[in-house]
């Protein structure tokens, strides 16, 4: 027999069966849904409001580590853009210098490969990691200067630079 017209065969004999005053079973009543086998979506999160953005964005630039922590506490969004250039406060603080800052903020889940729209050197987006290397040498500049003094700011930027890639 060719199984064309065995599988022709057995489709009036599935019919037959249902036909027969037997109901047919649906999906739900084989695996009827419980409660905690569907979890619950996860509640949308409003928008921060220009308040909360400015307050944040404003703590980040001044290094107030302890006004960022509370900005959070209060449901701040850690990936919120602050900025007209789609920047973070990971990327604002990693440009500003403010190494704690960034530590807490990666901490609280800041999204480290996050791109801003604001070019870097060869056009390409930056991210948090590209504006604190921006800031290491002055300006992007690609080599330190020789004889840097041990206060200068690319012991700073590198130190952060280093807690971002880790």
């Amino acid at each position: 027999m060719r199984p064309g017209l065995y599988l022709s065969g057995l489709l009036p004999f599935s019919l037959l069966v249902v036909g027969c005053g037997e109901k047919p079973v649906s999906d739900a009543e084989v695996n009827p849904s419980r409660p905690e086998e569907n979890p619950m979506a996860a509640p949308v999160k409003e928008p921060m409001t220009p308040e909360a953005k400015s307050e944040l964005l404003a703590a980040v630039k001044q290094g107030d580590l302890a006004t960022v922590e509370q900005c959070l506490a209060d449901d701040a969004d850690v990936n919120e853009k602050l900025s007209n250039f789609d920047e973070t406060a990971l990327h604002l603080a990693a440009g500003g210098g403010h190494r704690e800052i960034v530590e807490f903020l990666i901490a609280a889940g800041a999204d480290v490969n996050r791109l801003s729209s604001f070019p870097a050197n060869d056009g390409s987006r930056r991210t948090p990691l590209d504006n604190a290397r921006f800031q290491m040498y002055g300006f992007g500049n690609a080599t330190p200067p020789a004889n840097l003094p041990k206060e200068h700011r690319h012991h700073k930027f590198k130190a952060i630079a280093d807690v971002l890639k880790k």
